[in-house]
């Protein structure tokens, strides 16, 4: 209990001291930053593995300067009381024109729990009409795993309301080749995110229905239809 606190009053104490410091480097228009903080259900990633136990707090903290980008990102398992997963993620982003652009990272995933992964993910998205995405994952191992590979598509429309509120309903599916041994179509998630901004300052709330495909993988839990969602906070600056 008091770890968790604890990690949930430094992610809340960050947001509210990142907030200002917008103005502080406003006049250095190249270099960004965002910090976020959220609590959701179920630690579910996009190839639809459920890891842990949950509910899950989860922070991310990063820095962009020029198309360039670095971030930490974390899962605390509330539940089990432990700390489930640090990222720690380079990025290059490419915007061709209004519409479409193209992003490629470099990540080293790092587990308390278990043994580490490194993976590089190719994203092209694309924005006119719909909101499209491809994203592929090369999960890089050792002799005794062989490298995998994951790939996510997506589509969604966004609405935007009155006072900075927007809804996005979408669905993704991800597709598994090799990854950790496991071959074929993982899962189908409907989506629904509810989002409020005000300047700098973001707050979402999410929630998606899967429906997962592959109930016997070799080495990871079993990819099950499940309802999960969450609620996040967030500050550019």
């Amino acid at each position: 209990m008091k770890t968790r606190n604890k990690i949930l009053g430094v992610g809340l104490l960050a947001l509210l001291g990142l907030a200002p410091m917008k103005k502080a480097i406003a006049q250095d228009k190249e270099v960004t930053g965002n910090f976020s903080t959220g609590i959701v259900s179920h630690y579910i990633p996009p190839m639809g593995y459920r890891l842990g136990k949950g509910p899950h707090q989860q922070n991310y903290a990063g820095v962009n300067f020029k198309g360039f980008t670095v971030f930490n990102w974390f899962d605390y398992d509330i539940g089990a009381k432990e700390m489930n997963e640090i990222d720690l993620v380079a990025q290059y982003s490419k915007q061709f024109n209004d519409n479409t652009s193209a992003t490629a990272k470099a990540i080293y995933w790092h587990y308390p729990g278990g043994d580490d992964d490194k993976a590089i993910s190719l994203n092209v998205s694309n924005s006119k009409g719909l909101n499209k995405s491809l994203s592929a994952i090369w999960i890089l191992k050792d002799k005794e795993i062989e490298n995998g590979l994951s790939i996510t598509g997506n589509v969604s429309k966004t609405f935007e309301h009155e006072r900075g509120f927007s809804t996005t309903a979408g669905v993704n599916a991800t597709y598994l080749e090799n990854f950790y041994f496991d071959t074929g179509l993982a899962n189908v998630t409907p989506y629904l995110n509810i989002n409020y901004n005000k300047g700098n300052f973001n707050l979402t709330g999410f929630l998606n229905h899967q429906f997962g495909f592959i109930k016997e993988p070799e080495m990871l839990p079993p990819i099950d239809n499940l309802i999960w969602g969450g609620v996040s906070a967030s500050v550019d600056f």
